[in-house]
């Protein structure tokens, strides 16, 4: 049986090579200000020094920092705690909080089949889903159509659920960053 399509972001599984996830996040900012809301789940990058969501994906474009995981923030005075960064929030010592261990594998689902020839052996890039401002939670999810050798993310397996399997039309997967700020290069590489 297949599962609805309903992209939800990126959920954090476990470390790779290890046992279940250690829900490590690191504290990053955002700038005040800042007009895109961030939803938790979301694929996020780093911008002079500020946390952005991902808006632009496939090689030489924006590069993973992790998944945003909430923030929280003093507005008029008083602290607010949100699973999303509203879109143009002026306030005061924000913080982003982001699962951004290079080896932390993630389940998200994809917006079309992923098959078993795809594990391990080719790339796809995110699919840049709305989140939603109610539940907060991230429309984010794998993009099957780029499938290819260039993507930011690998496919390690089917995620262990029921109805859920590879091949299936919209599958649960668990992924780990082919492409991650603390593990891409700066300077071009030589063919020769």
């Amino acid at each position: 049986m297949a599962l609805s399509k309903a992209l939800d972001g990126f959920r954090p599984s476990r470390q790779k090579g290890s046992a279940t996830n250690s829900s490590g996040v690191s504290e990053y900012s955002i700038a005040s200000g800042y007009a895109a809301n961030i939803f938790n789940g979301d694929v996020v990058t780093i911008n002079v020094g500020k946390v952005e969501v991902v808006t632009t994906v496939g090689l030489g474009n924006d590069i993973p920092l992790g998944v945003f995981a909430g923030c929280n923030y003093t507005q008029n005075g008083a602290p607010v705690f949100s699973k999303y960064w509203p879109a143009s929030t002026s306030a005061s010592d924000i913080v982003a909080f982001v699962n951004d261990d290079q080896n932390t594998t993630f389940i998200a689902q994809a917006d079309a089949a992923v098959t078993v020839g795809d594990v391990y052996s080719t790339t796809f890039n995110v699919t840049l889903g709305t989140g939603s401002t109610y539940t907060g939670q991230s429309g984010h999810g794998i993009s099957a159509a780029t499938r290819g050798d260039d993507g930011m993310l690998t496919v390690l397996g089917a995620f262990k659920e029921p109805g859920n399997a590879l091949g299936d039309t919209n599958p649960r997967v668990e992924i780990i960053w082919k492409q991650h700020v603390n593990a891409y290069p700066t300077v071009g590489i030589s063919a020769g």
